[in-house]
C-alpha cells in the first residue's frame, strides 16, 4: 500500500521557488573545485517556478491531475504551532514548524548566472529535471519488485 500523498499548495500557489536537478549541483561542485576562484561563492540553482507551475508541469509529464488544495498561510501556521506545542510538551518531533511554514510563502528566485559565466555551469530545465527524476523513481520501483 502506498501512503497518501500531500496534495496541498502553500498559500495562493504563486510563491516562487528555485528547482534544481541534483546532477547539476554535483557537476557544479566539481566545476567550482576545478575553475572556481578562491573566496568566491556560486549559486548552483535551477529554474525559478511557482508551486502552480511546478505542479502543472508534473501533471503534464505524469498524465495525472490531482485536485490540489490551496492551504492558507494562517491554517498552515496554526497546524505548525500545534505541532511545536506537542513537541515542546511531549518531546515528539514536529512534522513542521512555524519558521519553516513562513518559508513556503516567500519568493525564493535564484540566479546561477555567475556560476554559468565563471564555471561553465549549466542548468537542466524544470521539465527535463522532473522527467529524469520520474524515470529514476520508476526504475527504482521496478528494481524493488
Amino acid at each position: 500500500m502506498q501512503p497518501a500523498g500531500w496534495r496541498l499548495i502553500p498559500g495562493n500557489g504563486y510563491s516562487t521557488g528555485n528547482y534544481v536537478f541534483i546532477d547539476d549541483v554535483l557537476n557544479g561542485h566539481v566545476l567550482a573545485m576545478e575553475k572556481g576562484h578562491p573566496g568566491e561563492r556560486y549559486i548552483l540553482g535551477g529554474e525559478n517556478a511557482s508551486y502552480l507551475e511546478f505542479f502543472e508541469k508534473l501533471a503534464q509529464l505524469t498524465g495525472r491531475r490531482h485536485t490540489m488544495i490551496r492551504l492558507p498561510l494562517e491554517a498552515m501556521l496554526a497546524f505548525a504551532h500545534a505541532q511545536q506545542f506537542l513537541a515542546d510538551r511531549f518531546g515528539r518531533r514536529p512534522m513542521i514548524t512555524p519558521p519553516f511554514v513562513r518559508k513556503f510563502v516567500r519568493h525564493w528566485p535564484l540566479s546561477s548566472e555567475k556560476a554559468e559565466h565563471e564555471l561553465g555551469y549549466t542548468v537542466t530545465g524544470l521539465e527535463e529535471g522532473i522527467r529524469r527524476t520520474l524515470n529514476w523513481l520508476n526504475e527504482e520501483r521496478e528494481n524493488q519488485i
